[in-house]
């Protein structure tokens, strides 16, 4: 547990470290000034999801295990569940802010609305290898 907490710390001092870093250097270029935002605000996201979605959670499942805690089941699942989707969240934190990937991931999106517009919403059911009447 004390080293859970011990690397909470480490990496709230990394990250402090590095939006500090980036304050005092964002004034000496243009194009580190266009940027300095989204990289403090993409850091800071990603360095609380790793707090959510992992310290907080295999603290609380190492309380649960280290105490037997009666009747822990749900409370383990959740946590369980934060610890699995920690991925996920991550993945789609990174879409969001890299800059190439939402642009692309934009296009992909576009290009399905427009092309469920123009077929339809419904496709076609025999493709889908069911068998029609």
């Amino acid at each position: 547990m004390v080293l859970i907490i011990l690397f909470t710390f480490v990496l709230f001092g990394c990250i402090v470290w590095f939006v500090v870093n980036v304050s005092q250097r964002r004034s000496n270029s243009i194009s580190i000034t266009k940027t300095a935002k989204s990289l403090i605000v993409s850091s800071l996201i990603q360095g609380f999801l790793c707090c959510i979605f992992l310290f907080l959670p295999i603290g609380t499942l190492t309380y649960i295990w280290a105490f037997k805690v009666e009747g822990s089941a749900n409370i383990f699942n959740f946590v369980l569940f934060l610890v699995t989707s920690h991925g996920t969240v991550d993945m789609f934190c990174i879409l969001i802010f890299v800059k190439p990937y939402r642009h692309y991931c934009w296009t992909l999106c576009l290009k399905l609305i427009r092309k469920l517009r123009f077929h339809g919403a419904v496709g076609n059911v025999s493709t889908l290898g069911i068998a029609v009447k």
